[in-house]
């Protein structure tokens, strides 16, 4: 019993050291620029050996012979034989890596172990994988722990977010709610004004009809007036009938400019006929227009001449008597319409004539009348216009009326504090549906970033970026900012979509396109713009650093430990 035990202890042994032994061997044996994964394929016939892709079977002596058998350079991993050859780096305490089977032994280490110069008599390396890894370990460690800060960072940003998210659900909930309610309030208040709008709008209307009732019959009675002071005027026998003969005393109707009113003339002024009555001048001929417009500008060239020389005794033309132009004038003291300027025409004029014994009194008298009948003149016109304006103004509304007006005022303003109240509503609501269709990312992670800007700037130029907004850049020595885009969409790779943000429709390019900006996202412990730059025309990027894309949390103990072989194989 017991010799049988021993005998299998025994053989147990045996076997384990064989399989030591053999995978010491294997180990040592192993062909240089083969990685350990690989190493299976040529271990498994000592005599041949089959390319990989099975494309052809070689002596294995015919391996790493510096000639290329294998068309997938399989036979071929330590040399620069094969064209498209790759050769592993094993980099024991630091990262195992391919390079080209071109670089072997081509003077240049390119393994930090030096296993690419192997040549007897080619360059010698240093193997300096341990201080490699020695300092890749310590720069692993502290983007794990700046990982691991960003990563706690961004959960409190998760909870800003979803809380910021709740809030504008809440508040757009109560926003609508309360607009409901200003909806109906607004409707009564529009109803209220609409029914006080009413008689008011009918009451204005009865007064501004009957105001321009009175007007027109002032018009028409005007009108009546002027046509028959002028047929008084030009009917220089005033037997009520105006002929041919009387119109061709008025030098104005000299349509020809020959010097003299023909027969032709006189009658077309009266319409084709030879004699007209009073009646159917002012109803016919006067309110066709055309006369009108004839006689009137007769009067004004007159009334022209007549102040030009300041005399009413030069002779007038029928229809421009100065008694009748005057008629209502009122009595009184001449001297109390005058200016004082018309008083110096005088005393010039008084004086000038005391100078020169030789004018005769009667003379003096007639034209200082004459200077204060033209002063009287002015100011009765300027008296009679502004008689005219006044009685233009349409009179105040009667008490009813502003009783009505009053009522409709309030019922107006109510309705427009109602209106306006509602219409705030409605542009919060529009503003808080605008936040809440932005994409701050799965866990709203990003929601942080709205409502900041950032700044970077560069030996020209600031650029800033407001997330979810825009991006612009200004000269650094002063100057307007130029816009490089507004907020349009996230733009990362499928899997990655919220490491770039999109900002297009900037202001246009001289002979090019509109500005745009890319920002490219990664993970940071703070929000930070890390540089800009215009890789191409008017196509902007910004490197942005953010706790927000801080999305795992690692081991820090693990990047302690050096890489193993095999872990970053190309």
């Amino acid at each position: 019993m017991y010799s049988l035990t021993m005998k299998r202890s025994v053989c147990w042994i045996f076997s384990y050291v064989l399989i030591i032994v053999q995978f010491s061997k294997c180990e040592n044996t192993r062909l240089r620029g083969v990685s350990i994964s690989k190493q299976q394929f040529y271990s498994i016939d000592p005599e041949w050996f089959t390319c990989i892709d099975g494309s052809a079977k070689i002596p294995f002596s015919k391996v790493n012979d510096d000639y290329c058998d294998c068309q997938d350079s399989s036979d071929e991993p330590g040399t620069p034989a094969c064209p498209n050859g790759k050769f592993h780096c094993t980099n024991a305490g630091h990262i195992p890596i391919y390079i080209p089977s071109s670089r072997v032994n081509d003077g240049i280490c390119d393994c930090c172990d030096g296993s690419d110069e192997y040549k007897v008599g080619s360059t010698k390396c240093i193997n300096d994988c341990k201080e490699l890894g020695r300092a890749d370990r310590e720069q692993r460690r502290k983007d794990a722990i700046l990982q691991n800060e960003g990563f706690e960072i961004r959960l409190a940003y998760i909870q800003h977010g979803q809380a910021k998210q709740k809030e504008t659900e809440d508040k757009l909930s109560s926003k609508k709610v309360e607009l409901a309610e200003f909806e109906q309030l607004k409707e009564g208040k529009e109803a209220i004004k609409l029914a006080a709008e009413e008689p008011e709008k009918k009451a204005k209307e009865e007064h501004e009809n009957k105001w321009n009732e009175y007007l027109e019959e002032k018009k028409k009675k005007q009108e009546e007036k002027a046509a028959t002071n002028a047929f008084n005027q030009m009917d220089v026998d005033g037997d009520g009938i105006l002929t041919t003969e009387e119109i061709m005393l008025v030098q104005g109707f000299d349509s020809d400019k020959d010097g003299a009113v023909s027969n032709e003339e006189a009658t077309k002024v009266l319409g084709g006929q030879s004699q007209v009555d009073k009646e159917a001048f002012v109803t016919n001929l006067w309110t066709d227009g055309e006369l009108k417009k004839t006689y009137e500008e007769i009067n004004k060239q007159v009334e022209k001449k007549q102040e030009d020389t300041e005399a009413t005794d030069a002779p007038q033309p029928p229809g421009i008597e100065p008694e009748q132009y005057h008629e209502e004038d009122t009595a009184g003291d001449i001297s109390e319409d005058l200016d004082h300027d018309d008083y110096d025409d005088y005393d010039e004029d008084y004086e000038d004539e005391d100078e020169h014994d030789e004018v005769d009194e009667e003379e003096h008298l007639k034209r200082s009348q004459a200077v204060l009948e033209a002063a009287k003149r002015r100011r009765q016109k300027k008296k009679q216009a502004v008689k005219e304006e006044e009685e233009e103004k349409m009179p105040d509304y009667n008490e009813n009326t502003k009783k009505l007006i009053e009522i409709a005022d309030k019922a107006r303003s109510e309705f427009d504090e109602a209106n306006n109240k509602y219409t705030g509503l409605n542009n919060e609501i529009s503003a808080l549906e605008k936040l809440q269709s932005k994409d701050f990312g799965p866990d709203q992670e990003f929601a942080i970033l709205q409502d900041q800007c950032f700044e970077f700037t560069d030996r020209e130029y600031t650029y800033k970026l407001c997330p979810f907004e825009k991006s612009t850049q200004r000269p650094k020595n002063g100057g307007a900012e130029t816009s490089l885009g507004t907020w349009g969409e996230w733009d990362g790779m499928p899997g990655e979509k919220y490491t770039v943000m999109k900002y297009s429709r900037g202001k246009g390019c001289w002979n090019g396109p509109d500005r745009s900006t890319n920002v490219k996202m990664s993970c940071g412990k703070e929000n930070k713009i890390l540089s800009a730059s215009e890789p191409e025309k008017c196509v902007y990027q910004f490197e942005f650093t953010t706790p927000a894309l801080c999305t795992t949390k690692v081991n820090i103990e693990e990047h302690d430990q050096p890489l193993q072989h095999g872990h970053t194989e190309l």
